[in-house]
């Protein structure tokens, strides 16, 4: 990160007898205006991703030689322009140069503060920032996406040698696939939201997985993210993915946490590297303070520390999804009525499982499932997933309830249909399509784990059409 402009401005101010300041730039050579610690609020500094940024780096990108030079002082621009068109000194050449980050452009020299404010007023009042549910997408993220998904395919393949068995990369140890029904209650939806699954009131069939959220089968008592995985039966129409898209099936992807703990592709790379390597705090904290990511790390223990007494929690979506055209929602599920949190006195290494085991052995189960707006494309953003959509400002509202009848699932052959089934967000109505760079990352590592982990079992990869009766 370069220098803030203070000294520079007081210099100026000095010598302003002896110098023509309109041949200057507003900005010194090397000033800065990006923000290492996306925890901190600063009014000064720009963070990666938030609502500024993108607009800024939409219009940069975007612009015509022409637009950019009446935008910004002349040096600041040739400089921006000059690297943009790359060494050939032509547009639209194999060369060209666009900028993926706003670190990338404070780097360009005489790009500052007043420089990037100047940008974003222009982007602001013409067009170039997001509207509300829009995506912006990163240059280069589909690269990352791979990169990922590789070293995710590593991790599964060298726990494949040690047991023969090639487990999920994530959400490993599961608690057991439920039998359920999930009826659809459009009454709090607008007309023109009443779309996909939610366009008419009717029942669905489905099956839900609970699981833990670490790569590895540990002791349920681990510091550890909770899932729920929700899927639909008999829902018509083609879905996004084209391996799966005359399957009659819908899935929604849930955790026990409201804010996601990455911000970019390139993020999620650094993370899952470490995650798999055993050391996935190293990537909150750093020897430099200014490089500590505060609010990804608050996320993260907001869910690891959580003390669920049973599965039967609270789950979000945490990244946003369509609701159509123009739309965007997260969702939630919580259970019904009251429900306990902290863990049972008497417990063992699998208690989350067995207490889920006891539940529905005596009674049904219930939850809500809830839809949250996007009402603002900067308060409610699409592409940085660790801000929290506030329901002060957007509260939920249910649009269905999941119904878990009481039942006995965990026989051997129940727990095996569970293991071999597979969940991903993409697999849905293009009306629920996945939103945000976090989840473009997915669309490409699911599905690489997903046809990695069925090849080395040996099984084939199919989607239920109903309940099945394994007791």
């Amino acid at each position: 990160m370069k220098f803030f402009p203070f000294l520079f401005l007081l210099v100026v101010a000095c010598g302003a007898d002896t110098q023509n300041t309109e041949d200057l730039p507003p900005d010194a050579e090397n000033d800065g205006f990006v923000s290492e610690n996306t925890g901190k609020d600063d009014a000064f500094l720009i963070k990666e991703l938030s609502y500024e940024a993108i607009c800024v780096l939409s219009f940069v990108n975007q612009s015509s030689e022409e637009e950019l030079f009446d935008v910004v002082h002349k040096i600041p621009a040739k400089r921006i322009w000059e690297k943009k068109i790359g060494e050939d000194g032509k547009l639209g050449s194999a060369d060209d140069h666009y900028f993926e980050t706003v670190e990338d452009l404070d780097n360009v020299s005489f790009v500052g503060f007043f420089t990037f404010r100047a940008l974003e007023k222009h982007a602001l009042a013409n067009g170039y920032c997001p509207t509300l549910g829009q995506e912006t997408l990163v240059p280069g993220e589909d690269e990352i996406s791979r990169q990922i998904g590789e070293r995710s395919e590593q991790f599964v393949r060298e726990r494949f040698d040690e047991d023969m068995t090639a487990r999920r990369d994530a959400h490993a140890k599961s608690h057991g696939c439920v039998k359920a029904f999930v009826d659809v209650d459009n009454s709090a939806l607008r007309e023109d939201e009443k779309i996909g699954v939610f366009a008419e009131n009717r029942e669905f069939p489905a099956w839900i997985r609970f699981s833990n959220g670490n790569p590895a089968i540990q002791n349920d008592e681990e510091k550890d993210a909770r899932g729920f995985a929700l899927k639909l039966m008999e829902v018509p129409g083609e879905k996004v993915l084209e391996k799966q898209k005359g399957e009659k099936t819908q899935d929604f992807l849930l955790i026990n946490g409201q804010s996601f703990f990455v911000r970019t592709p390139s993020d999620y790379l650094e993370f899952s590297t470490k995650a798999f390597d055993g050391n996935p705090i190293t990537f909150f904290l750093s020897l430099n303070p200014l490089k500590f990511k505060f609010r990804e790390l608050k996320n993260l223990l907001s869910i690891a520390l959580a003390k669920p007494s049973s599965p039967i929690t609270q789950y979000w979506s945490t990244t946003p999804y369509a609701l159509g055209s123009g739309r965007a929602v997260k969702y939630s599920v919580r259970p019904c009525g009251d429900f306990e949190s902290g863990w049972p006195k008497d417990r063992d290494d699998n208690f989350l499982g067995q207490t889920l085991v006891d539940q529905l052995a005596s009674e049904d189960q219930c939850f809500e499932f809830l839809l949250q707006r996007q009402i603002d494309p900067i308060s409610t953003p699409i592409e940085d997933a660790t801000i929290e959509w506030e329901t002060v400002e957007s509260p939920y509202v249910k649009v269905a309830q999941i119904r878990i009848p009481k039942q006995s699932f965990s026989s051997d052959e129940q727990m095996e249909f569970c293991e071999n089934l597979s969940f991903n967000p993409w697999h849905t109505l293009p009306a629920h399509r996945p939103l945000g760079n976090i989840n473009r990352t997915r669309r490409i590592v699911y599905d690489m784990i997903s046809n990695l982990r069925h090849t080395l079992n040996q099984r084939t990869e199919v989607e239920p059409e109903g309940h099945i009766n394994f007791n």
